[in-house]
């Protein structure tokens, strides 16, 4: 069954990313009750079945949750959820297959495009994350890509990104992104 976001699937050279479809909703879970991510995320209690099925026929328009595979593999899971199309908004994140080792520069990369498509295609002007404390290279990529802390709370962050800081900031790597064929 397809997603209900309205999402478009894209790529660029090996990346490519789908909609989020209820065939991998279990995985998700699954992903996101291991103690290695579940410990990384600001609401950390495991899900059940039920409540992953309950949440899949939540989403909406507002909600884009995106497949990420790289190299023919499911690396990711990224999100632009919460989105505020008045204010052209919305607030990002990803969840990592836990059992593939994804290097860095092949993250950084995904997440570049995937921001640089919001952020152009469909012409946001800014993005929002929460990134819990104790996830510190999270917490470093982000401010890497741009992000400024936006709110300091008892056990996350609170980032925000708007595109003209994300776009100038990272204006050589997405001129060479650009390198990727496009469809």
């Amino acid at each position: 069954m397809p997603s209900k976001c309205n999402c478009e699937h894209f790529s660029r050279g090996k990346f490519l990313y789908s909609p989020l479809s209820k065939d991998h909703i279990q995985g998700l879970r699954q992903w996101r009750n291991e103690a290695s991510l579940s410990g990384l995320m600001i609401v950390s209690k495991r899900i059940s079945v039920k409540e992953q099925d309950s949440w899949f026929q939540s989403l909406d328009q507002y909600q884009h949750y995106y497949e990420l595979r790289y190299d023919m593999r499911f690396v990711a899971v990224l999100q632009v959820k919460n989105i505020d199309r008045n204010c052209k908004s919305g607030e990002a994140g990803i969840i990592m297959n836990p059992e593939v080792r994804t290097p860095a520069t092949v993250l950084t990369m995904a997440i570049l495009m995937f921001y640089q498509r919001y952020f152009i295609h469909y012409k946001f002007e800014s993005l929002t994350a929460k990134v819990k404390k104790s996830n510190k290279s999270m917490i470093k990529l982000n401010l890497d890509l741009g992000y400024k802390v936006k709110g300091d709370y008892t056990d996350y962050l609170s980032l925000t990104l708007n595109a003209s800081r994300f776009l100038n900031k990272n204006r050589r790597l997405l001129e060479f992104l650009q390198t990727f064929q496009a469809s």
